[in-house]
């Protein structure tokens, strides 16, 4: 079995979809922290005229 997933080098598509998640379990809680919460959302709601991001 491996122990990561194989990566294409390359891959085209129009209209991709990212998926972002992240490990918290047993690591500080910093995304929490209204400071770093208002960061976030910030960014995210930027990011459809910034990136295009939907």
């Amino acid at each position: 079995m491996h122990r990561h997933l194989r990566r294409l080098e390359r891959v085209w598509v129009d209209s991709p979809i990212y998926f972002l998640t992240t490990c918290t379990k047993d690591r500080p809680a910093v995304l929490t922290r209204d400071d770093i919460a208002n960061i976030l959302i910030e960014e995210w709601s930027a990011a459809r005229d910034r990136h295009g991001w939907v």
